[in-house]
């Protein structure tokens, strides 16, 4: 995703955060990520927009639903924005997605619909 997206994804976000993430402290520490990725200068912003824009479980899932393809939104470790924490899990039906820090015996189902995640190669 181009930076001039990112930064209109993340000016609509910070929009809908009330709605998105209902804990305050968690919605301050997510809205203070995203203003700071948009102030970086033009052209320069493309990482640290993905970094605030994947930065907690909610924005990761409007970011899926608003057009972002999985490995936008994957979390990298810091210095290294392509490797993933662990393994990355999605609902087919883009409900919810998880990271596991181990190889599960069974896929993880979606809480929300019952079906099975896909591993999302990053």
């Amino acid at each position: 995703m181009d930076e001039t997206t990112l930064r209109r994804l993340a000016a609509e976000l910070l929009d809908e955060l009330p709605t998105i993430i209902t804990d305050p402290a968690e919605r301050t520490s997510a809205a203070d990520a995203i203003t700071a990725a948009l102030s970086v200068p033009e052209g320069a912003g493309r990482l640290p927009l993905l970094d605030a824009l994947s930065s907690h479980k909610a924005t990761r899932h409007w970011m899926l639903t608003h057009g972002a393809a999985p490995q936008d939104v994957i979390r990298g470790l810091p210095g290294d924005p392509t490797t993933p924490l662990g393994l990355y899990y999605m609902c087919p039906n883009k409900h919810e997605d998880t990271v596991l820090h181990s190889v599960p015996a069974r896929l993880p189902l979606c809480s929300k619909c019952g079906t099975p995640m896909d591993l999302v190669q990053g």
